[in-house]
């Protein structure tokens, strides 16, 4: 499971997508893919290449080669035939943010309605889903991580915590720096 912050902004101009919209956008892995979903399916493919060979062999081939979307943009017909998002599942903390958002960027828009719901959301996810592995993206999810009931969802859970993929420090956005243990931190609950 990987955990981002919030949807961003409407991806689908003045509504919301519908859930097979949503799963359709995620999954698709193209050229023109941004620093956060180039990094999102950089995530899927360091969590599963100790499970497929493919995805070590690429990830070890690129992994200092440049940032995350341009190794798409280059690779886009070498990439691992069988796609790595389709294995994960993508949510958000924050649920729900201001309709025709236009600053992607800081915490505007992101407050939480109830956040004693939220918590209980995000908890039944955790129940529901029942992942093995929950990546969060963001150093946010540090104080997040501070609730005894998420923190008891996540028990017996392999936990990550590394900075959001479109962060502004260019060395982050190469895989081989991102995931090391410098920058992506594992987390003992």
């Amino acid at each position: 499971m990987i955990v981002g912050l919030d949807i961003g902004s409407d991806e689908t101009e003045g509504r919301y997508q519908t859930i097979n919209e949503r799963s359709d956008s995620i999954q698709s892995v193209h050229a023109n893919m941004n620093h956060h979903m180039g990094g999102t399916y950089f995530t899927a493919l360091f969590l599963l290449m100790n499970h497929k060979n493919e995805y070590k062999t690429f990830f070890e081939k690129v992994k200092f080669s440049t940032i995350f979307k341009t190794i798409i943009k280059k690779n886009i017909n070498s990439l691992p035939k069988d796609n790595p998002l389709n294995y994960i599942v993508f949510t958000n903390f924050h649920k729900f943010v201001t309709v025709n958002r236009y600053n992607k960027l800081g915490s505007q828009d992101r407050g939480l309605i109830d956040k004693e719901k939220a918590v209980k959301l995000f908890v039944k996810e955790i129940e529901i889903l029942n992942p093995d592995i929950v990546f969060f993206q963001s150093t946010s999810f540090n104080h997040i991580l501070k609730n005894e009931d998420i923190r008891r969802s996540l028990k017996n859970k392999e936990v990550y915590i590394g900075y959001h993929p479109s962060k502004r420090l260019s060395r982050l956005k190469y895989p081989g720096y991102y995931f090391s243990e410098e920058f992506v931190k594992k987390n003992s609950l």
